[in-house]
């Protein structure tokens, strides 16, 4: 696998989240690629509910990748994001990393990431009315503009 490649580094991703038993779903810019204007990307970024890094890491090492957890769960802005660091070896060449990207929003019960709709429902109203006030709706007008 060419780890500079980060379709095949995502595809290599999901397979061990989906052995793992973990839901999972592409996100960041190779999502943005798939479905809008594609920008330049390196990584693969998955939105996960209740992964663990260190299974990801051990079912990616069972393609043959030598994968390292450089860190998990760390808080940053409304996410919990995991990095699996990716390393050429036997079957891979490069280097690469896997972000796993959590929402640590109040849409997910405690009963380890599953979603509550209802949750889900109140935050989607709450971001509607957010939006609807003038100076954040021209921001993100603006904001839709660049992308």
């Amino acid at each position: 696998m060419d780890l500079d490649d980060p379709t095949a580094v995502a595809l290599a991703a999901a397979e061990a989240l989906r052995r793992s038993g973990a839901a999972h779903a592409l996100y960041g810019g190779l999502l943005l690629a798939a479905y809008a204007a594609p920008r330049e990307t390196r990584d693969a970024d998955l939105a996960v509910a209740g992964a663990s890094a260190e299974e990801a890491a051990h079912a990616l090492a069972s393609h043959g990748l030598s994968a390292r957890v450089a860190f998990e769960r760390t808080r940053f802005g409304g996410l919990w994001v995991s990095r699996i660091t990716l390393i050429g070896g036997d079957s891979a060449d490069g280097l690469n990393t896997v972000d796993l990207v959590e929402p640590r929003s109040i849409a997910y019960a405690e009963r380890g990431g599953e979603l509550d709709r209802e949750a889900v429902d109140v935050e989607l109203a709450t971001l509607r009315e957010e939006l609807a006030d003038e100076p954040i709706a021209e921001c993100w007008s603006q904001v839709r503009s660049l992308v």
